[in-house]
């Protein structure tokens, strides 16, 4: 079934030939042949134009006189090949498909001696012996053409410049090798520079062409993995238009932060690559782009790029002379020469210098040929190998021939060779047939290239070395240029992505943030981040500044205030058996003044160093400093409002006016107080809290932030004010000569209005020392007009005032009429009154 379609595909490929006879030059239809036990098929390109006449090149005529020096010098050896001769048959494929197509077929169908298998005529007869594999040919795009046909006879075949990875794939072309490594090792080259450089934003030019579109395939998946953002590809022609130029070059431009081009290029596009830059620096001059080049570029200077190519850095495989062939080529002549093409390159050289012969002018040579060589070379070790293991000691021809030659087997001798190469190092090939890549890396320095290193993939230290202070980089720097799209961000700053592809921008972390790798990390309360912002350490805040002028008022009040309740509370205590004293309720006094007294105390409190036991101590004494001010205020204004309110129905005493269970009732209300206090510090207690300054300055500020408990010990104390300013403003009315009543709704309408005046101010303070000042001052003024307004007057008339009488109020259940009614008379008149320094001093009635 194989041999079948074996033969019915010879059959279609001949009838190919056969129609394309007429296309295919003449001049392709020669072969150069040396006979021997086994054969070597030879196919090259020795012409560029569509007849196969002209477009010569010197080295192309080197590569087939390799072959033939590699074949002589083979047979020549005692230790390789011992017993056997290798032949050749050397045809042209002219650089083009076609021709590369039926040359391949018509060598192996010359060989064919296979029943049924076809056989093809080719220009003259080929040489005994059997066709063990073919070299060649010298482009990718041939070779795959090429290679199609051998797979149908399974005829090895090894490329010494066909580089694309297409041929890497052994499902389609299992019996293809090569000497010069696959595109895609330049590629792993290529990116090796790139990341050598830090070059991570760059552009690509490719050509649009086997080669250019598998190498820059395989570049653009390994820059992906290496994490290189490729701006921009741009596929290009050999025969670009002004409007694929044009649009080529507005890329470039608009990727200007791309400073480094990737241009991987065979001869399909890579003069379109140079129009390219033409435009370019046209549009553009004075910018100039750093260049990585495949191994295609060497015409910078034909094209008037070599000054804007500076620092530019160019691929090329290395290539190492071969020992002896130099000579071996000069002692070429037309006479010993069986070349068909060398008498042709000849009589156009000597055109060309206008000498007589070779000697006074010989064809020059390159000796870069050493990929053919090698090719020639693995062959022959192949070969041996296999007539070491199947023939013994009669390793001859006749052996694998009298016991048929399978090529299957040769193929698997021929991936294990293993050979020192022309630059001493061990040549093999990998499981796909591809060998080791060592490459050169050039720069662009005046006219010339220059090596500045090179890339072996064999090194076990690093594939690439290279000298960057021998490169003369763009614009004379003496550093390599950036290729990123990323802004220079400072300290404190993260990178964040801009909507450009793979560019960068910076963003300004929270001042109380480290910078985290790609993010921002608050610091916790107790931490601030150090001088680069890399981490948070644990901070010492500053406290309130005592000697700041807000501070300075805040304490000179709290000192005079102190004295003022100290006064009242010695003075309150030293005439407490005094009428007047007696008849304004010393008991409830007496907790108003400690309530005051605690004010102070708070205040201390707020001016030390913020801790958690502190913050909870001024949460407690402030909810319980205002309700030991205004509860026992508000007992006493109720009380005087009730006294006048039954005075106008009867003349018996109100409930609940006593002293004793006037006392009761203020315990009572703070007694209340002191739960919603413990209950409020135990759920959400105040705690020192840091505030960042602003403008942000290099030190940090505390307070104590108030819990969320607070809120029910102010809603507490709010009410007990505004039924103080209820019962205030319900007394207002009551006989003139109650001056206490009055004093009290100063205080309490006073208290009021600051209470809505500090609130908001504090909430929006941005600064501790504002936060602080403004709750001492509202705890001060607070104190102070309760002393002022309510005690210091009571004091001041018991000190100076003389007489001072009070009515007594008795009801006694055995009380007669007449003096209940006089009783109540006496509430509806004015009371006692006495005169002094002309002052008349008035009084309301006495408690009993």
């Amino acid at each position: 079934m194989e041999g079948a379609l074996v033969i019915f595909a010879l059959m279609l490929l001949g009838n190919f030939i056969g129609r394309s006879r007429g296309a295919v030059p003449s001049a392709v239809r020669v072969n150069f042949t040396r006979p021997g036990d086994f054969v070597l098929g030879g196919l090259f390109p020795l012409h560029r134009d569509i007849t196969c006449r002209g477009g010569r090149s010197y080295h192309l005529l080197e590569r087939v006189e390799t072959m033939a020096f590699a074949v002589e010098e083979i047979n020549g050896r005692d230790d390789l090949l011992g017993n056997v001769t290798l032949g050749f048959d050397i045809r042209e494929t002219c650089y083009r498909d076609d021709p590369a197509m039926w040359a391949a077929l018509s060598l192996l169908g010359g060989y064919s001696n296979k029943q049924g298998e076809l056989k093809l005529s080719t220009g003259s007869e080929p040489p005994t012996g059997r066709l063990i594999g073919v070299v060649g040919t010298s482009r990718s795009s041939t070779s795959v053409v090429a290679s199609k046909a051998t797979n149908i006879y399974d005829v090895p075949m090894i490329s010494g410049f066909a580089t694309s990875d297409e041929l890497s794939d052994k499902d389609h072309f299992p019996n293809f090798l090569r000497t010069s490594p696959p595109d895609k090792q330049q590629a792993r080259a290529i990116i090796d520079v790139l990341l050598h450089f830090d070059w991570r934003y760059v552009g690509m030019i490719y050509s649009l062409d086997t080669y250019g579109i598998h190498g820059t395939q395989e570049l653009l998946t390994l820059a992906e993995q290496q994490g290189i953002c490729v701006a921009f590809s741009v596929s290009v022609r050999k025969a670009a238009t002004v409007s694929e130029i044009k649009e080529s070059v507005r890329k470039i431009e608009e990727f200007d932060k791309a400073r480094v081009v990737v241009m991987f290029g065979g001869n399909g596009g890579y003069e379109g690559m140079y129009f390219i830059l033409q435009e370019f620096y046209r549009a553009n001059p004075g910018r100039n782009l750093v260049l990585i080049g495949s191994d295609s570029f060497e015409n910078f200077e034909k094209y008037g790029l070599h000054e804007m190519s500076q620092g530019s850095l160019f691929f090329a495989l290395n290539i190492f002379g071969i020992p002896g062939f130099e000579g071996y080529f000069h002692g070429l002549s037309s006479t010993n020469n069986s070349n068909p093409w060398y008498q042709e390159y000849l009589d156009a050289w000597m055109d060309e210098t206008g000498c007589a012969g070779p000697q006074q002018c010989p064809i020059p040579v390159s000796n870069r040929s050493s990929s053919v060589y090698h090719a020639v070379y693995a062959f022959a070790f192949a070969l041996d190998s296999m007539l070491q293991s199947r023939c013994d000691s009669d390793a001859s021809a006749v052996c694998l021939t009298s016991e048929g030659f399978d090529r299957r087997e040769f193929l698997a001798h021929l991936l294990n060779v293993t050979f020192r190469g022309v630059d001493g190092g061990r040549f093999h090939f990998d499981e796909k047939g591809d060998p080791d890549g060592t490459y050169t890396v050039s720069s662009f320095r005046g006219r010339s290239y220059y090596k500045v290193g090179q890339w072996d993939s064999r090194s076990l230290n690093g594939h690439l070395s290279i000298d960057v202070d021998d490169i003369l980089w763009p614009d004379g720097m003496g550093k390599p240029p950036g290729s990123l799209c990323i802004e220079e961000c400072k300290l404190g700053q993260i990178v964040v992505p801009l909507e450009k592809k793979c560019c960068w921008g910076c963003k300004e972390c929270p001042i109380n943030a480290v910078v985290d790798g790609s993010s921002c990390r608050p610091c916790d309360e107790e931490f601030w981040p150090n001088e680069d912002r890399s981490q948070c350490r644990m901070i010492t805040p500053s406290k309130v500044d005592i000697t700041d002028a807000a501070m300075v008022m805040v304490i000179i009040l709290c000192v005079l205030g102190l004295g003022l309740s100290l006064l009242s509370l010695v003075g309150l205590l030293h005439y407490r058996n005094h009428p007047l004293i007696k008849a304004t309720s010393r008991e409830l006094s007496t907790l108003t003044l400690l309530g005051t007294l605690l004010a102070w105390m708070s205040v201390a409190v707020y001016l030390a160093q913020p801790m958690a036991a502190s913050c909870a101590a001024g949460e407690a004494m402030i909810s319980l400093c205002f309700t030991l001010t205004y509860g026992p205020t508000l007992l006493k204004v109720n009380r005087i409002f009730r006294i006048f309110q039954s005075s106008k129905k009867s003349t018996k005493r109100p409930a609940l006016v006593r002293p004793k269970d006037q006392l009761i009732l203020a315990t009572v209300l703070i007694a209340l107080q002191v739960v919603v206090v413990i209950v409020s510090i135990s759920v959400s207690p105040s705690r020192p809290k840091y505030l960042i300054p602003r403008p942000p300055r290099d030190y940090i500020e505390v307070y104590c932030d108030f819990g969320s408990g607070f809120i029910a010990s102010c809603v507490y104390n709010l009410l007990l004010i505004l039924v103080c300013c209820y019962y205030a403003f319900k007394t207002r009315k009551v006989p003139s000569n109650y001056n206490e009543s009055k004093f009290i709704a100063v205080s309490v309408y006073s208290t009021l209005v600051l209470c809505l005046a500090a609130v908001p101010v504090y909430t929006t303070a941005v600064a501790v020392l504002q936060k602080v000042a403004t709750l001492c001052m509202a705890l001060l003024l607070n104190a102070i007009l309760t002393v002022v307004c309510v005690y210091l007057p009571k004091l001041y008339a018991v000190k100076f005032l003389k007489d001072v009488r009070v009515m007594d109020w008795s009801s006694s259940a055995g009380s007669t009429a007449e003096s209940t009614t006089a009783a109540a008379s006496s509430m509806s008149r004015p009371g006692p009154s006495v005169r002094h320094g002309g002052t008349t001093i008035k009084v309301g009635p006495a408690e009993t």
